[in-house]
This record gives C-alpha cells, sequence and structure tokens, in this order.
C-alpha cells in the first residue's frame, strides 16, 4: 500500500510538471494569445453602441522582442531592464469597423485638433491611479498613423512604475480626447500584471 501511494504523488508530481512545461511561453505570437484572453485579467474591452474600445497591458518581453528583432546587440537582461522600469498599455477604439478618425475628415477644423491632441498631448487626457490613492502622469505615449488602413485609432500608453508598491490595483483613467469614447476606466490587479509571463527565448542571456 505504501508502494502504490509513493508511486501516485510521483504521477502526480509528473504530471504537474508536464502542465507547466506545456503552459511555457515560447514565442511573441503565444504571449499575444495570452494578453487576448480575457481570463487572465490583462485585457478589457467595451461596447457602446457602434463604438468598440480595447484597453489591454503589454508584457515587457513584447517591445523586448521587437528589439531582438532589429537586431540590436544587447543583453535579454539588459533590455528587460530597461524596459522593465515602465508599464504599456494599448488603447484600440473603432466606430462602425473603422478607425473613429476617419469620421471626421470631413471636419477638418475638427480632424486636425484631435489629430494633435493625439499625437502630442495625451498627458491631458490619460493617468493612473492606484489603490493608495496615488496619480501616475502619462510618462510617453505613440500614436502610430495608418491613414484609413487600419480599422483602430491606436495608442500606446507608458507609465512609471516607481508608485506601485503596495497598490491592490492601478487604474487607466481616459479623458476623451475628441474621438467621442466618452470618460473610461480600465482597472487592472497589480499582482496579475507584474505575474504576466515571459517569453523563454532560446539561447538568449
Amino acid at each position: 500500500m505504501k508502494f502504490f501511494c509513493i508511486l501516485k504523488y510521483c504521477l502526480l508530481g509528473i504530471s504537474l510538471g508536464l502542465i507547466s512545461c506545456s503552459s511555457k511561453i515560447r514565442s511573441e505570437q503565444e504571449l499575444m494569445d495570452y494578453v487576448m484572453d480575457e481570463s487572465h485579467g490583462l485585457y478589457h474591452k467595451k461596447s457602446i453602441k457602434d463604438l468598440e474600445v480595447e484597453m489591454y497591458y503589454k508584457p515587457t518581453d513584447l517591445l523586448v522582442t521587437q528589439e531582438l528583432r532589429g537586431g540590436h546587440a544587447i543583453s535579454l537582461d539588459s533590455l528587460r531592464q530597461q524596459y522593465g522600469k515602465y508599464a504599456y498599455f494599448i488603447f484600440n477604439a473603432s466606430r462602425n469597423g473603422q478607425e473613429p478618425l476617419q469620421g471626421m475628415v470631413g471636419e477638418f477644423d475638427r480632424f486636425s485638433e484631435v489629430l494633435q491632441t493625439l499625437a502630442f498631448r495625451m498627458e491631458q487626457h490619460v493617468f493612473l491611479t492606484t489603490s493608495q490613492n496615488d496619480t501616475i502622469p502619462l510618462a510617453d505615449s505613440i500614436f502610430p498613423r495608418f491613414y484609413g488602413a487600419s480599422r483602430n485609432t491606436t495608442l500606446m500608453l507608458v507609465f512609471g512604475k516607481e508608485d506601485w508598491p503596495g497598490s491592490d490595483w492601478v487604474q487607466v483613467n481616459w479623458k476623451d480626447p475628441g474621438l467621442r469614447t466618452g470618460n473610461m476606466q480600465f482597472r487592472f490587479d497589480t499582482e496579475t500584471l507584474q505575474a504576466a509571463p515571459q517569453i523563454e527565448f532560446p539561447n538568449k542571456k
């Protein structure tokens, strides 16, 4: 009987090990698929009439991958340390399957104003708050222009992590910059963000 108990626990340990191995992230696409799975807590989606909005966390290794793909001679640890000082969130918005900006093309003055805000003034419209009532300003934002080739208006929002310790959650607060999205809040559990998986890069240090 003792032998069979030992055997059972050995088999259980092997099974858990196999499960752990099968859940390892080995590519950029696998990590992106993990992020976009709502059950992991890194992705939020809101639907308001004809508007679809996404806000999701972009783990450090998705930026590291871009650097490695560019052939930069920087060590993996250095890249992770460099990008790991900040938290990155992606905002996507589409209206009727198109960029919300496309609906303003006929309103030149308004279109130009919103475009300038998205490109240069987002610190006035986005900030982070914590469960400890701290406010973290936007450190940077990146607004790629697709000139109608994309179905989304997309921004990458960057925040420093120095004020996060001890906070149970962080909330991205979005004040409409003119896209007619309305004001929105997206809350993320800090432990979930910190536990975002890394990619197992082969032969990288």
